[in-house]
């Protein structure tokens, strides 16, 4: 009697992965970063404090919210997916507001015969070179804006989602281990954050 093969029962086991989505962590670190902010210096204003004690204050706060973030994050070994560094792209998207605006001056100008003929034919000329002009203007601004704009939010996308992926590829090691997602938690946090307490003591000192 012939038997058959079976499979091994491990690849039959799909694998499941722990994920932070990297857009919804960034949305989430710049929302916890504006309401921190702006919760200490309203309250602030109430109890006169400096504007070093509230940088301190809510410098203390990110400190505990990232600690907090990264530790359990690594106690259940997740880790982060770069879900927004491809859809950085820039797209032109012309605007059709321009050709609807007036250019053309309206100025007070008699002119007679020749004079008159010669003096259309420029204003013609100029109202085209100064149209040209603004639509250059307008597209090269709109250009720069873009692209600057696109580079800031890739910029701070990149080295966030950077730093936090070189946290999280510690969770096979943490994972299910406190002490030892509390240690690298912490020593992350003091990496990324700690430096800031010098800043600000010296600008304090200043």
């Amino acid at each position: 009697m012939a038997l058959k093969a079976s499979r091994p029962a491990a690849s039959r086991v799909k694998t499941s992965r722990k994920l932070f989505f990297g857009k919804t962590v960034l949305i989430a670190a710049l929302a916890t970063l504006v309401v921190t902010i702006l919760i200490v210096y309203l309250t602030g204003l109430s109890n006169h404090r400096t504007i070093i004690e509230n940088s301190l204050i809510s410098l203390s706060i990110l400190c505990v919210a990232l600690f907090t973030f990264m530790t359990v994050g690594l106690y259940n070994g997740f880790n982060i997916y770069d879900d927004l560094s491809h859809k950085l792209k820039f797209t032109w998207r012309g605007s059709s507001s321009w050709t609807d605006v007036n250019f053309s001056p309206d100025l007070p100008v008699e002119l007679d015969g020749d004079d008159a003929c010669a003096g259309i034919l420029i204003s013609i000329v100029v109202w085209i070179l100064v149209t040209i002009g603004i639509i250059l203007f307008l597209f090269l601004a709109e250009l720069i804006l873009s692209f600057a704009w696109i580079a800031l939010v890739a910029v701070i996308y990149w080295v966030f989602i950077r730093a936090l992926k070189l946290v999280f590829s510690k969770s096979r090691k943490c994972e299910g281990n406190l002490l030892r997602s509390f240690y690298y938690g912490f020593s992350y946090t003091t990496l990324y954050l700690g430096w800031v307490y010098g800043v600000i003591y010296v600008s304090g000192a200043i």
